[in-house]
């Protein structure tokens, strides 16, 4: 009598995930198309799995042992079918697509349910994503044949197994390397791992048997709120559709967020707003309209003094939220321009208006000393610009002075003796 627990190298109280695990190791081991595999041990290692993978099944076996069993659901049991429902997604995945199927009733082939996925980026005005918007696309897509259903021919009859392969779309090859031989298990070359081939002639007059068809569809979705870049919209089943898939895939629309028309930039939920204001705005206070993202105007008021660079905030005028009933807020940030010069005479006015700073301990009054040296100021960029011409100019004279030097000292003595006292030869010794 076999025990199942043993079969599969676990323990009584073991659970599904460890059965699982402990036949899908064995499995691979023992599959006969494997080196080293054996069809009576990959038989026990299927019946001890199946057994032990139902509830009902394995509580019988428990209790009554293998006997209990008889009649109880393991009529016409065939571990090459639980393999190839294990291949089909039943629990493994793909993990056996890729080993020997080669035998057995394994051999019916199971498509992948979704294809691949597509993805569009798109450009949307920041206008949009604080309104919401509801927006439309074309596009150009694979789609299966409307005439053949994607068989490629119109009749299921012209659909052959493959003569290569045996309808199983995979053929093994030996290769020896020395005294080794090994066997590799490929996609058939004839129907492109397809196990099946049209009866030549009966090919679909409108995809010409390719199964496939191109059309232009017009998609529809919808922006939310406070959408943001990078956010993703999925549209169901409208990516390229490929014949070893069921279904087509998903269509990703990526939003890539645009600058907006009225100056305002977005940072997080908040949005921001550069104003430029005169030097007396910033003393004696604002008053200007903001046309918002959503064609709204907002009249601002402040009449404080406005420093360079201070923020100030209105509370719930950012962006919105998604799928939420809050917003962010809208920050002004205010830019004095001060003027680039004044009359004297403004001078006088303006040091009469406005306030004098307090003095600190510090602080030394000019008219205390007339005598002492005077010093003028320059602009940071206007200082470094004069030294950077200084600095190259004096390089291009301690230039001049080394090739004059060069150029002296280079000179043969009677040479120069020729040249300052007219024709003459040049004596050697």
């Amino acid at each position: 009598m076999m025990d199942y627990y043993d079969i599969l190298g676990v323990n009584k109280n073991a659970t599904q995930d460890e059965i699982k695990k402990a036949y899908k190791k064995l499995a691979i081991k023992t599959h006969p198309d494997r080196p080293g595999g054996s069809k009576e041990k990959f038989q026990d290692v299927g019946k001890a799995y199946k057994v032990l993978s139902d509830s009902s099944l394995r509580q019988k076996y428990d209790t009554y042992g293998e006997e209990g069993l008889q009649g109880g659901g393991m009529e016409g049991f065939n571990p090459f079918d639980l393999f190839s429902g294990m291949n089909s997604g039943g629990g493994f995945g793909n993990l056996f697509g890729n080993m020997f199927n080669m035998g057995g009733n394994q051999n019916s082939k199971h498509k992948p349910e979704k294809g691949p996925d597509m993805k569009y980026n798109l450009n949307v005005k920041m206008e949009d994503l604080y309104k919401g918007k509801t927006m439309s696309l074309k596009i150009k897509k694979d789609v299966r044949c409307d005439i053949c259903l994607g068989k490629g021919c119109q009749n299921d009859g012209d659909i052959l197994e493959c003569d290569m392969c045996q309808g199983k779309g995979k053929i093994m090859k030996v290769k020896q390397f020395g005294p080794m031989i090994q066997q590799i298990v490929q996609p058939c070359y004839k129907c492109e791992g397809e196990g099946k081939m049209m009866r030549p002639g009966s090919e679909c007059g409108k995809c010409n048997g390719n199964k496939i068809i191109s059309e232009e569809k017009k998609v529809e979705f919808y922006i939310k709120p406070g959408s943001k870049q990078g956010d993703t919209i999925i549209l169901y089943g409208d990516s390229n559709w490929k014949p070893e898939f069921v279904e087509a895939g998903d269509l990703h629309i990526i939003i890539n967020e645009q600058k907006a028309l009225n100056g305002m930039n977005r940072e997080g939920e908040n949005l921001v707003y550069k104003k430029d204001i005169s030097l007396v705005d910033s003393l004696c206070g604002v008053d200007f309209i903001i046309t918002h993202l959503d064609d709204r105007k907002l009249r601002v008021q402040y009449d404080n003094i406005i420093k360079p660079n201070q923020k100030f905030c209105i509370t719930g005028e950012g962006m919105p939220l998604v799928d939420d009933m809050q917003s962010g807020d809208l920050i002004v940030i205010f830019n004095v321009i001060f003027p680039d010069n004044l009359t004297q005479e403004r001078k006088v006015y303006l040091r009469k208006l406005l306030p004098n700073l307090k003095k600190q301990i510090w602080d030394l009054s000019p008219e205390d000393y007339p005598d002492i040296e005077t010093k003028n100021l320059q602009l940071v960029n206007d200082k470094h610009n004069h030294k950077d011409n200084e600095r190259r100019n004096n390089k291009h004279h301690e230039r001049d002075n080394d090739q004059q030097h060069f150029f002296n000292h280079s000179r043969h003595p009677n040479m120069e003796h020729n040249m300052s006292d007219g024709p003459g030869e040049c004596t050697t010794q």
